[in-house]
């Protein structure tokens, strides 16, 4: 039998503890700087808000564009493009918080 001090048995590495800990933390700081948890957490607003805005516009987009096309108001061709326009908001959307993110 070995004395303890020599020699451990068995060795625990901290990295997989430190892999599960990083798959269980909400926010991860690669550094010191607190500030970046504030600018995680206002990107996240901003996210949701943006997420919040592309639902609502494409389901007045869609809803307006296939009843009034069902209805005969709209021309099927005028409908389709209403709906391209709402893929384009929800692309808007994404690239202005992607421009909010870089600076």
């Amino acid at each position: 039998m070995r004395p303890a001090w020599r020699k451990p048995m068995q060795a625990s590495p901290l990295a997989p503890a430190a892999d599960i800990a990083m798959q269980a933390a909400p926010i991860i700081l690669m550094g010191s700087d607190l500030d970046a948890v504030l600018a995680t957490l206002d990107l996240a607003r901003q996210t949701i808000r943006a997420i919040r805005k592309n639902l609502f516009w494409a389901f007045f987009y869609n809803t307006a564009g296939i009843s009034l096309t069902v209805a005969g108001v709209l021309n099927p061709i005028v409908a389709a493009a209403a709906m391209v326009l709402s893929s384009v908001s929800v692309i808007g959307n994404s690239i202005r918080l992607n421009r909010r993110l870089e600076r």
